[in-house]
């Protein structure tokens, strides 16, 4: 008979997974929300479990990606920084922080 996983075995399976689209997942949500500057949750979410280091590569990669043509496949990635600091990532959107300064 097949055991029930608990939310907690299942997160804890996800987080060891390949999460790729789930870093363009927060990238394409932050770019859509507006907002100046996030920090990216690491304890719950696309990618929850994921250390600050591993986050903040894979949220670079996403920015940096681009489609068969050259151009980013995130329309706006190039505006967007990706920072690392005391075990938190944080994107800061520096056309709308910009802007605002204005």
């Amino acid at each position: 008979m097949a055991t029930v996983l608990d939310a907690a075995k299942i997160q804890e399976l996800l987080a060891v997974g390949r999460t790729r689209g789930a870093y363009g997942t927060v990238l394409s949500n932050f770019l859509e929300s507006g907002e100046p500057g996030i920090e990216v949750p690491l304890d719950s979410g696309e990618i929850a479990g994921k250390s600050s280091k591993q986050a903040k590569t894979g949220l670079d990669n996403a920015r940096k990606r681009t489609d068969e043509k050259g151009g980013l496949v995130y329309a706006g990635a190039q505006n967007v920084r990706v920072i690392e600091q005391d075990g938190k990532v944080y994107l800061i959107n520096t056309s709308v922080t910009s802007e605002e300064d204005e």
